[in-house]
């Protein structure tokens, strides 16, 4: 694979600024040993991008040889990089570099065109995702799930509910069917915006399969993850219970993050029996509880002035591994000033003081 440091050798931008590439290899033994530019550009792309191991220096650094070389690398490489870049979330330079493609006069094609709706989307600026859509169709490509989970995201983030729902029903009118991501997303949005009951009644489709697109998209663990939080949020603990065992019955298997949301919502109703019971599960056949999972528990315990049961826990935490963080003390501490152990209080807060734990 070839280095970042033999690429600074090989083209310093001041070279690559007056001469062709192909011009710095002088000798037969040269142009033997050292692959041509863009093959070594190519590799760095191809093992990089795939890796995700790129920062954005070095996303600009390349992309300034590229927009340099004669001929110009193929629209594929560039996409290489963009979906890089746009993987790592840095959506604004992305747009920044597709303005320099088109304005050197590289046309982008169907997947540069679908990284940069991703962009606008996640940066909220829906309307531009909506401009490169039409640049799609006037181009006479053919969109994907991928366009429309873009678009559909990007109209959810604004809170564009009615919009979103529109194009995933006409969705099939462009020949493309919803997957498990578009579904989703638009739970996600029903979620966010505080559609509960329409986010439980496109869940209860995928799980029929009963659409009338005759789409039959089973839920996975990112929408019932969503939903499960959505109904704890508004209380309703119980529904999400019910959708944790079907889940189970589905044969998908809840991770850490569902079963911490669902012992959260048992903390908050005080159904402590609910949450030993799902606690013990966890220790015995997994998911493992993760920081959060302790967390949470410690914090209700001394909300609700059960001091000895949160250090109780916390023992069994560091016995797990696990070290208390800033979260941890803050909740301990607010617990024995609740039961009026303020001296224990202040020892913590000292601790935390000779450890280094900013605990502000």
């Amino acid at each position: 694979m070839a280095t970042r440091t033999q690429f600074r050798c090989l083209f310093s931008s001041e070279t690559v600024s007056k001469v062709k590439l192909s011009s710095l290899f002088k000798s037969p033994r040269q142009i033997a040993a050292v692959s041509s530019p863009e093959t070594q550009l190519n590799e760095f792309l191809h093992e990089n991008c795939k890796s995700g191991i790129i920062n954005l220096n070095e996303a600009r650094y390349f992309f300034g040889y590229m927009t340099h070389m004669q001929p110009s690398p193929p629209i594929s490489s560039f996409n290489l990089l963009f979906g890089a870049v746009a993987k790592n979330r840095h959506y604004d330079a992305v747009i920044s570099f597709y303005r320099k493609l088109v304005s050197i006069g590289l046309l982008p094609d169907f997947v540069t065109l679908n990284i940069l709706i991703n962009c606008f989307g996640n940066k909220e600026r829906v309307c531009d995702a909506l401009v490169a859509f039409g640049n799609i169709l006037r181009r006479g490509f053919s969109p994907d799930v991928v366009t429309f989970n873009s678009l559909i995201k990007g109209l959810c983030v604004e809170n564009r509910i009615k919009e979103a729902t529109w194009l995933f029903k006409n969705m099939i009118a462009f020949g493309v069917r919803p997957d498990v991501i578009t579904y989703g997303t638009l739970i996600n949005g029903f979620c966010r915006t505080g559609n509960l009951s329409v986010a439980l009644r496109l869940h209860k489709k995928m799980v029929s399969g009963d659409d009338e697109n005759g789409l039959i998209s089973k839920p996975n663990i990112f929408s019932y993850s969503i939903i499960i939080d959505s109904l704890c949020k508004e209380g309703l603990v119980d529904k999400a219970k019910e959708l944790f065992l079907e889940m189970k019955g589905q044969g998908i298997n809840p991770d850490v993050v569902v079963c911490t949301t669902l012992i959260h919502g048992f903390c908050c109703a005080g159904n402590w029996e609910e949450v030993n019971g799902l606690f013990i599960e966890m220790l015995d056949l997994g998911p493992r509880p993760n920081l959060l999972t302790f967390n949470v528990m410690i914090d209700c315990l001394c909300k609700g002035g059960k001091i000895n049961e949160a250090n109780g826990l916390l023992e069994l935490m560091i016995q797990r591994g696990l070290n208390p963080d800033r979260f941890t003390y803050n909740s301990l501490m607010d617990g024995y000033c609740l039961v009026g152990r303020i001296d224990t209080a202040r020892e913590i807060f000292s601790l935390c003081i000779v450890r280094g734990v900013n605990i502000l």
